[in-house]
């Protein structure tokens, strides 16, 4: 990671299909050049490349891709399942192909209660040789971590980041103040100034606009801010159809060659 910036963005990558509605691995190498001059890292495979409806067929497909373009850049791959045992093993497999990382969605197979998912995140770093990141979202896993769970899981001795979508600016501020020597990063646009002291930005308008993303990350204030909100609310991206639309202004954008949208359900059971 490119360490000592005041801040970054990481680009949540989408994931593509062809035409006959399988994964595109050049068209993820694609996206990975449009934004590795301007990333701090990629992440493949989490909310943004709807994750948690691809097979692990898939699922390799479009990190190994990734990793293939990256050219240096970290790649940290996510990981949306219901099992921790299924987590650990696409965590290992991505340390043995060279990911910098893995983004960790809440599991949800043994509970969504605090403590049932605590431990599963417990379960999933003590097994994994390689950096762990916090992924916290409600929409696929259906799980609403508290601010103690949150701090308690930061605490582990391999969670070194998080991505905060909770879409709550008093949790992110409070977190900040709790954890050390964990980077966390806002996962909403419109509230990166909201939450002062964050690593900086994960975000699906780092795909479209790369260059203001970046910008913004470094010197945040209300002016960019405007800018940035703006835009994200032009391409529509705060609506629960952001990964669609996302798609389809990268289709427009001459990026991607369809905007076809991932098989399979769209949040847990």
């Amino acid at each position: 990671m490119a360490e000592g910036r005041p801040g970054g963005v990481m680009a949540p990558l989408v994931t593509p299909f062809d035409a006959a509605g399988r994964v595109s691995p050049a068209c993820v190498r694609a996206l990975v050049r449009r934004v590795r001059p301007y990333a701090r890292a990629v992440v493949p495979t989490i909310s943004c490349g709807e994750g948690v409806r691809l097979d692990r067929e898939s699922w390799r497909t479009v990190n190994l891709a990734a990793l293939d373009a990256a050219e240096g850049l970290p790649v940290i791959t996510g990981i949306q399942c219901a099992e921790p045992a299924e987590v650990v093993a696409r965590g290992r497999w991505a340390a043995r192909h060279g990911a910098a990382g893995v983004f960790v969605g809440p599991p949800w197979s043994q509970g969504r209660r605090q403590r049932e998912v605590y431990r599963a995140y417990a379960r999933v770093a003590a097994a994994l040789d390689l950096p762990v990141y916090l992924y916290n979202e409600s929409v696929v896993s259906g799980v609403e971590l508290a601010l103690g769970t949150l701090v308690a899981v930061c605490s582990l001795p391999t969670v070194v980041g998080v991505k905060e979508s909770g879409r709550a600016p008093g949790v992110t501020r409070s977190l900040l103040r709790a954890v050390d020597g964990v980077d966390v990063y806002q996962g909403w646009e419109d509230l990166l100034t909201a939450t002062p002291g964050v690593a900086g930005l994960i975000g699906p308008l780092v795909l479209l606009d790369p260059a203001l993303c970046a910008r913004f990350a470094a010197r945040p204030g209300p002016e960019l801010q405007d800018v940035v909100t703006a835009a994200c609310r032009r391409h529509g991206l705060f609506g629960a159809d952001y990964v669609a639309r996302t798609k389809a202004a990268l289709v427009s954008q001459g990026v991607l060659r369809t905007a076809a949208p991932a098989p399979g359900p769209t949040r847990a059971a």
